[in-house]
Formats: structure tokens, C-alpha cells, sequence
């Protein structure tokens, strides 16, 4: 299990699990920790999610399903858990005890963005939906009456404040290699909907190069150990796996 309060980290795993082969998934939030830790404690019993990548690679040699399970912190959102559990093709219990969607029909989204397969490799994209908002809004800003338009100044003169904070929300987003590419669409119908709309009134926003990358970050601290000792212990008496799969189709359904 992973869990970490990095989007670009846990963004960039799931796309290596796609890459993998991890192409089934179910996705939920959770708001108690409490309940995340006995989610994952769950998981590790019913599916072994903790075990080794040795151990992984052996079962699905053999033919076997295997998991794995992410999630992120967003301490400052409501709610403040959102996780995802991913297995391969295969036999075993995940495909039995739980309603899994497929990556390569059903896109895994996360905060406006979704996993996707463009022939090429698997990257992140904006949605739709998302996309949509970032041109319905530099509609809107670039078409404001005079009235409505706000003026700054600084240092290096004078500028348009929602047209600034328009394309550095555009510069900070994730910079995967589509998303890159949705980013410098945006910024090109920017661009024209200013020539168009205030072709020699007011100033003009200040264009950036290009935007930037998403470097590969390493993976942060985790608790995988400590859930393996915790998988042994309650290995010791097989009733606790039948316990646990009850109580997790019950948590799964409530999800």
C-alpha cells in the first residue's frame, strides 16, 4: 500500500501499475483514517496487496490476480481520503469480491484529470469536463467589458490579474506529457481570443515558454512492512480471513 499527500506521486504510479498491466480497478473517499488504516489492513488480508514485488511477479506467473492499493491525503478537502485498489488479469478474489472497472474502457479519474492510452504510451489528461471550464473561462475573461476589467501594477508594469492567474493555474498543472499538450492548446486559444477580443486595448497577459515537466519523484516513506508483520500475525488463525471478507464487502458496498 501507498499513501501519500503528493497527487503528482501517486499519479505517476498508478500510471506505472497501468503500465504494468494493473487495469482493473474501484476507486472511493473515505473521510476517518481510522477507517483508511482498516481498509488497508483489509486489503492486505483479502487480496495481498503487501507483498513483495518478487512474490507478485511469482503469482502472476502463475496465473494469479494480484493488487495493489494507493491513496491520497488532501488534508484541506472534504473528503480527506481518496484511494484506489488495482489488479492485473487473472485468478482470485478481488475479481470475485469486488466490482472492478477497466482502465482501457472506463477511464480512472482524479481531480479533473483521467488515465488514459493514446496508442503511445499511458499518460494523464485533463477531462472533458475540465478542459471545457478552462476555455468557457478564458472566454469569459478575455470578452470582459471595460468596466469589468481589473488593472495591476509591479515592478515590471502594468498587467491583468485574472489573465495571470488564468495561465499560472494553466503552468501549474501536472505536467504529463498529454496534459503538456492540453496546457499549450489552452494558452494558444488564449492567445487568439485576446487578438480577437482586445486586439490594442489594455495590456496583454505575459506569456510563458512552455510548460513544464513532471519529474520522477521518489517514492516516499512507507508503512509496507509494518502492514506485512501485521498480514502475518493475523495469518496465524484462517477465521480471520473469512471475518475480514465480510466486514470488507460490507465496507466496499458502503463505498
Amino acid at each position: 500500500m501507498m499513501q501519500t499527500s503528493s497527487k503528482i506521486l501517486l499519479m505517476q504510479r498508478l500510471q506505472d501499475a497501468a503500465r504494468f498491466g494493473y487495469h482493473h480497478y474501484t476507486t472511493g473517499e473515505l473521510d476517518d483514517p481510522a477507517t483508511l488504516h482498516r481498509l488497508t489492513h483489509k486489503f492486505a488480508l483479502i487480496y495481498d496487496t503487501e507483498l513483495s514485488r518478487f512474490t507478485k511477479h511469482r503469482r502472476r506467473r502463475a496465473g494469479e490476480a494480484i493488487a495493489a492499493f494507493y491513496a491520497l491525503e488532501r488534508p484541506h478537502l472534504d473528503p480527506r481520503y481518496w484511494f484506489a485498489l488495482v489488479a492485473t488479469e487473472g485468478i482470485g478474489r478481488i475479481h470475485t469480491y469486488e466490482r472492478l472497472n477497466d482502465l482501457r474502457r472506463e477511464r480512472l479519474q482524479l481531480d479533473g484529470y483521467e488515465l488514459v492510452h493514446d496508442g503511445r504510451s499511458w499518460s494523464w489528461r485533463m477531462t472533458r469536463e475540465t478542459f471545457k471550464y478552462w476555455r468557457e473561462r478564458i472566454h469569459r475573461v478575455a470578452a470582459f467589458p471595460l468596466e469589468r476589467r481589473r488593472m495591476c501594477e509591479d515592478t515590471k508594469g502594468g498587467y491583468d490579474p485574472d489573465a495571470e492567474q488564468i495561465l499560472a493555474s494553466l503552468y501549474a498543472a501536472p505536467g504529463f506529457r498529454l496534459a503538456r499538450r492540453q496546457v499549450g492548446q489552452l494558452v494558444t486559444f488564449m492567445r487568439g481570443e485576446w487578438q480577437r477580443l482586445r486586439p490594442h486595448e489594455g495590456v496583454q497577459p505575459r506569456w510563458r515558454t512552455f510548460p513544464g515537466y513532471v519529474c520522477r519523484l521518489p517514492n516516499a516513506p512507507s508503512t509496507a512492512n509494518a502492514a506485512r508483520k501485521r498480514m502475518d500475525e493475523d495469518r496465524s488463525t484462517p477465521t480471520t480471513i473469512r471475518t475480514a471478507t465480510t466486514s470488507q464487502r460490507e465496507e466496499a458496498r458502503g463505498g
